[in-house]
């Protein structure tokens, strides 16, 4: 069986470690909803409660950096979440972005469950 390799630009590497949690938990189109009676100790953090395969996973979110509390593990941008959500190494969570993220597909647009306005 060959295997193929993954070509990944490292501006495509950039822009998905860039990419806020809000807008890569939209683009995995999963349920989540902000903890209204959180009170941070940073303005810009919020606490957000994420669905996925039937677990619920509790996230401190500044910008793109996330930490999640219960498992003490923490991390920035689209492929770190995607990783740590789904148990994925690198480049199939690369895979999944790519996959969701590609021109005309409104993947994000389409989760109007999702709740993380403050």
């Amino acid at each position: 069986m060959a295997r193929h390799l993954l070509r990944i630009s490292d501006a495509e590497v950039t822009r998905l470690r860039m990419m806020p949690v809000a807008d890569t938990i939209r683009l995995l189109g999963l349920y989540a909803k902000a903890d209204r009676d959180y009170t941070p100790k940073d303005s810009r953090s919020k606490r957000i409660h994420v669905s996925v395969a039937n677990t619920v996973i509790e996230l401190i979110v500044t910008c793109n950096k996330w930490f999640d509390s219960h498992a003490k593990r923490g991390g920035g941008g689209a492929i770190d979440l995607t990783m740590h959500l789904y148990g994925e190494p690198f480049a199939k969570a690369v895979r999944r972005l790519q996959k969701l993220h590609t021109p005309g597909n409104q993947t994000s647009d389409h989760n109007s469950n999702n709740s993380l306005s403050p």
